[in-house]
């Protein structure tokens, strides 16, 4: 059995965001991430018109400030100088966070290859059974999209 102060279930975008969150926020206590994948290169871009932390922005690859909003009957094109639409190629996003959770001193924790089967409230933690491991955390935060077979295999 293992030990977690925060475990999240899944490592995609939200799981691995929430993590350096934390872990950039000053967060001291061990941060435990599980996702079934080992590999995370089949994802595609994400596109956002919010500003970005500045721990992410050097992973903007595209970057506009005019776009054109168009259907089969109007087309409208618009600029702003405040306001850019920014796209981060996701297989960057996570080689750069997870390969520096890897190498470094760091209260984050990733294990890939790991499949969450089953999740308990206890009295004083949350039990996660995966097929590798049984793990006791304070608090689990669940980072899977409701599709996932993962997700719903637990009863």
């Amino acid at each position: 059995m293992k030990k977690a102060d925060i475990l999240i279930l899944g490592a995609g975008c939200s799981g691995t965001s929430l993590a350096h969150y934390l872990e950039h926020s000053g967060y001291q206590g061990k941060v435990v991430l599980l996702d079934s994948r080992t590999r995370f290169d089949n994802e595609q871009r994400w596109c956002t018109w919010s500003k970005l932390p500045d721990s992410i922005s050097s992973l903007v690859q595209k970057s506009w400030n005019e776009w054109t909003v168009c259907d089969e009957n109007h087309s409208t094109s618009q600029t702003s100088e405040n306001f850019h639409y920014k796209q981060i190629y996701a297989p960057q996003f996570f080689s750069f966070f997870h390969s520096e959770w890897q190498k470094n001193q760091s209260n984050v924790e990733l294990n890939l290859g790991e499949r969450v089967e089953q999740v308990t409230e206890r009295k004083e933690f949350v039990e996660v059974t995966s097929n590798l491991e049984t793990w006791h955390a304070n608090i689990v935060f669940d980072a899977r999209h409701k599709g996932s077979i993962n997700l719903n295999s637990i009863k």
